[in-house]
């Protein structure tokens, strides 16, 4: 199924703006209606990561071509269950990986 919304990026920004003026940075999204809300992305698994400058879907094999169909500008971070263990594996790889928020979340 492929989902078309054009306010999901206007959802995203919406929620830049409060995180910044709140004095975050990043939004970790893990329950399925607010993934979708703010994304498109219908399946069953995975994690939403509302960033500064970008947005990351993590989640794991079964989804990475419905991402590709349904949120075609968020970013896919392939969670990998012989890499990362778990979700949470996943993010601490994908905050390792040298984003420009990285320090505000290590804050």
């Amino acid at each position: 199924m492929e989902v078309r919304d054009l306010n999901y990026h206007k959802r995203r920004r919406d929620v830049r703006e409060k995180l910044t003026a709140e004095g975050n940075q990043v939004l970790l999204v893990t329950e399925a209606q607010n993934r979708r809300y703010l994304s498109g992305f219908t399946g069953s698994a995975g994690w939403l990561v509302v960033a500064p400058d970008n947005c990351f879907l993590i989640t794991d094999g079964r989804y990475w071509d419905q991402v590709k169909k349904q949120c075609a500008d968020v970013e896919l971070f392939r969670y990998l269950p012989s890499v990362h263990e778990s979700l949470a594996g996943a993010l601490i790889c994908l905050l390792k990986e040298g984003r420009p928020w990285i320090g505000a979340i290590h804050q």
